[in-house]
């Protein structure tokens, strides 16, 4: 009974819960597709790494774990939104293995941001994709690139969710639920052509979020 975390394989028909995952939330994949990360939903919040072929799940973090949104890259390390005791701080990770916590961006209280959330990683480790929240409500919400290089980030284009889609695009959701291509150079970390609406009625959560995936 309760919230769980379920995984349809391609090849079934019926979908099964995993093992160990009650009160999961905000599910991603590590990059061989053999465990899931996501965010148990309990006071105060765990990181937890499930199997997907049902092996003892693993706590990564049970301090400084926000609800919005986690990631896995393939540079080694678990992208995931950080909380402090006073507060919102920014984007955090932990290595995928376990070990210390470490702050990768600051929340810009000067610029008038108020959170930064919901990490997509990028391919080959070359950076995250993640929302900032404004406390301006005409700025909404912007999809952000943090360079994993420069250990920078900056703003793209106003959005409420983005991921990026191989060979070179930028799909992203806008606050009027329109979802949008755009060509993207991934090493540069920049838009480089005209957007395109592939779908209208993307759905917006209350606070300005979407859900979507690539495959």
């Amino acid at each position: 009974p309760g919230q769980r975390l379920w995984l349809r394989q391609r090849r079934a028909l019926r979908a099964e819960p995993l093992p160990g995952t009650q009160r999961g939330t905000n599910p991603w994949f590590s990059p061989d597709g053999s465990k899931v990360v996501f965010v148990s939903e309990e006071a105060p919040a765990v990181l937890r790494v499930a199997s997907a072929t049902g092996a003892p799940t693993i706590t990564l973090s049970d301090s400084g774990i926000g609800l919005d949104g986690n990631t896995w890259s393939d540079d080694g390390y678990i992208y995931f939104d950080g909380l402090t005791a006073g507060g919102t701080v920014g984007l955090r990770r932990i290595p995928e293995a376990g070990g210390a916590t470490e702050t990768i961006t600051t929340v810009d209280t000067a610029r008038r941001e108020v959170d930064h959330v919901w990490p997509a990683a990028l391919p080959g480790g070359r950076g995250v994709l993640f929302i900032i929240q404004s406390r301006d409500a005409d700025a909404g919400t912007a999809l952000a690139a943090f360079d994993g290089r420069s250990r920078r980030y900056h703003v793209l284009v106003k959005a409420a969710a983005g991921r990026y889609l191989a060979p070179g695009y930028l799909l992203y959701v806008t606050g009027e639920g329109q979802l949008v291509s755009v060509p993207f150079d991934l090493d540069r970390l920049a838009i480089t052509g005209e957007a395109r609406v592939v779908a209208d009625g993307v759905g917006l959560r209350a606070f300005g979020a979407a859900d979507i995936a690539v495959s």
